[in-house]
Parts: C-alpha cells; sequence; structure tokens
C-alpha cells in the first residue's frame, strides 16, 4: 500500500510496526514517519482503540491496514487519521477519520477523506461506502456530506451514510 499524498497532506499507511510506536515509543513513531508527533495526538477515543488497530494489523498479511495516518505536510506534524473500522469485505467498507483539535475546522478532514475514498474505490475496488456519526456532530456531518456520502438511516444516536462507487465516479 502507498502513500496518499493531497494538496496539504500526506497520508502514510499504518502498520502493525506503526501501532506499536505509537503506543510505546512516540519520539521513533516522529521519526518513522518524519513528523512530529504532538502531544495532542492521539484524541482519547483513537487512543483506546489503537490496541485493538495493532491485532488487527498483526493479523492482514503485511501488516498493513487500509488505514493511514495524516500529517500535514507544510509543517510536517501528525493531525489524525483515516481508515476503516473494520476490514473492507464483499466489496463493502466503511471508514471513519479523526482530526485534532489545533487543525480542525479547516478542510483537511474533507481533503483526506476525498483521498481515502477515491482510493478505496479505485485500489481496493470497493462499491460501497458507508460511515456512521452521532446526529449532533455537525462538523462530520459536514465533512461527508461534502465528500458525497447520502444519509441512509437516522435514529436519535447514530446517522448511517452511503456512498456507492457509481456515485463517486459521476460525481
Amino acid at each position: 500500500m502507498s502513500t496518499l499524498v493531497t494538496e496539504r497532506l500526506q497520508l502514510v499507511p499504518w502498520s502493525a510496526r506503526l501501532c506499536q510506536l505509537a503506543l510505546e515509543d512516540r519520539p521513533a513513531l516522529a521519526e518513522a514517519i518524519a513528523a512530529r508527533v504532538p502531544e495532542e495526538w492521539p484524541q482519547a477515543d483513537f487512543g483506546r482503540i489503537l490496541p485493538m488497530i495493532r491485532e488487527l494489523a498483526e493479523s492482514v498479511p503485511g501488516h498493513e491496514l487500509p488505514n493511514f495516518l495524516t500529517i500535514h505536510r507544510q509543517d510536517r506534524c501528525l493531525i489524525g487519521g483515516i481508515g476503516f473500522t473494520r476490514p473492507p469485505a464483499d466489496g463493502d467498507g466503511e471508514f471513519g477519520y479523526d482530526v485534532i483539535p489545533s487543525y480542525q475546522n479547516q478542510g483537511y478532514a474533507t481533503e483526506m477523506g476525498r483521498a481515502v475514498v477515491g482510493w478505496a474505490f479505485g485500489e481496493l475496488a470497493l462499491s460501497d461506502l458507508r460511515a456512521t456519526c452521532q446526529p449532533d456532530n455537525l462538523a462530520s456531518v459536514r465533512v461527508l456530506e461534502k465528500i458525497g456520502l447520502r444519509r441512509v438511516e437516522e435514529t436519535a444516536d447514530l446517522v448511517s451514510w452511503l456512498l456507492t462507487r457509481s456515485e463517486w465516479l459521476s460525481s
């Protein structure tokens, strides 16, 4: 899996090794990705799932997941990540993303989302991409709408989103 590059971002594929460094040796992680790792990374929710990501990476041949660390190219700072909440299967994948507070509201989530959606429909040949968010998470709602996903189900606690390959290609 290769690194994805956008106008302002570099998306570095996660590996079991990078997960291990993120959990145990932040200076070595910074060296491995050639970027500064700020104290605010990872945010609490992502920090709690890092051990699960590592276990999943170790179970994948080649130890790479379809998940990416996101580095701001200009200042070489790790600002978040994007990837799949489970291994894509049967032409379907569900993704999520995270941006540290000091880089929020600047379009980075949309930029990395578009890059990964295009990559997933191309490289992984997925037919559908899904995401979920809480209905009151207006920032995520805006990001998902900008990427092109549409609401397919809504409860009091969760909104489900979908984008098909044909919708992506026709946009």
